[in-house]
């Protein structure tokens, strides 16, 4: 093969947490090097990218294996639901250990904590229940902790005699790294985030930065015709210019995730209608997603049909530890002509589809 990889032995994970290596392909040392300029490059470009300044030195990323903070919560990603939802608080408890701390938006079912305890085995949990009010639902779990005097005390008191704490949030935007640097200046001890910075965070989740790192990395050709609108002019224009030349058409909303915020059209239903239409018809359509006008938005074509829509599972380390570990190679389930994430399976791939993926 003539791809730029090769077979290594792989780093061992942090045994903190249960990460188990699938299969072993790693960067050759001339792609690595490449990568690594192209790397530089955005830093220095945009060096808040990778800051954590503003939280103190005390805070920075990391994993150790002493006691952690789990925060199961994505309200800070765009379009999430803004209620409570506990879908993801009981889903990420799972990586929890005996004693550590993980934040509920309410009380955990009792049924779910002893089957988590009796039947997986994982131990008890300390769980935290910071306040609920209608005001406190509209605010991330981290920033709910940090508000909440008893809560906030009880981590702190438990980092102090831990000796330092990790946090390890669904997705580590401000409000956990604004906990993080109140709890280590309170407590005194180092706070280590399982997370890249926010900033980095914040940009790998943002389809519309993403597309231009991945024509960077590996071509134009990975990826579907992808264009920005910074208004509804633009908007309506770049669809219909789009809808000329192929089947289907979407708008997404580019920081949301799950499938929230697509807007999936038909190109014959647009192809050939004035502008004006196009752009109330949209608009319409995304603001009944909760969408309130905020750009840009991602204008791209909905390949199809769809084979497969695959999912590499990865550890990334700091670079420092080594390289990316591939845990698995699954396939997503999507339902609905908008494509709403619901779950995946192992992927069912050939042996050099895996490895191309991997």
């Amino acid at each position: 093969m003539t791809e730029p990889f090769e077979l290594q032995e792989m780093t061992q994970p942090s045994p903190a947490l249960p990460i188990v290596p699938a299969m072993s392909v790693s960067l050759g040392q001339g792609e690595a090097r490449r990568l690594r300029e192209i790397a530089a490059r955005i830093a220095e470009s945009q060096p808040a990218i990778i800051s954590t300044r503003p939280f103190g030195t005390a805070v920075r990323s990391g994993l150790a294996a002493g006691l952690w903070l789990l925060i199961g919560d994505a309200r800070e990603i765009a379009l999430a639901a803004r209620g409570e939802s506990t879908t993801y608080e009981y889903r990420l408890s799972l990586l929890a250990r005996d004693g550590d701390l993980v934040v509920f938006g309410r009380e955990p079912l009792p049924e779910f904590t002893r089957y988590r305890a009796e039947q997986l085995g994982l131990g008890s949990i300390v769980s935290l229940n910071p306040r609920s009010g209608p005001r406190e639902r509209l605010l991330p779990l981290a920033e709910r902790c940090r508000l909440d005097r008893e809560v906030f005390s009880r981590i702190v008191e438990k980092t102090r005699s831990a000796g330092g704490l990790t946090i390890l949030p669904h997705i580590g935007m401000g409000s956990a790294w604004r906990l993080g640097a109140a709890v280590a200046a309170a407590s005194g001890q180092e706070v280590l985030l399982a997370s890249s910075p926010p900033g980095l965070t914040r940009r790998v989740n943002d389809k519309l930065w993403f597309a231009r790192l991945v024509e960077e990395v590996v071509g134009e050709a990975a990826l579907p015709k992808t264009h920005s609108a910074y208004g509804p002019a633009v908007l309506a224009h770049r669809l219909r210019a789009l809808a000329r030349s192929t089947d289907q058409v979407v708008v997404k909303v580019p920081d949301s995730a799950g499938g929230s915020g697509n807007i999936c059209l038909e190109s014959r239903e647009i192809a050939e209608r004035p502008l004006s239409e196009i752009r109330n018809r949209v608009l319409r359509l995304l603001r009944a997603t909760s969408w309130r006008d905020a750009y840009p938005l991602l204008v791209g074509v909905w390949e199809a049909p769809v084979v497969s829509s695959p999912s590499v599972q990865l550890w990334i380390p700091r670079e420092a530890d080594g390289q990316p570990i591939i845990e698995g190679i699954f396939e997503q389930i999507l339902e609905g002509r908008e494509g709403s994430f619901v779950g995946s399976v192992p992927g069912e791939f050939s042996p050099s589809w895996r490895w191309r993926l991997a």
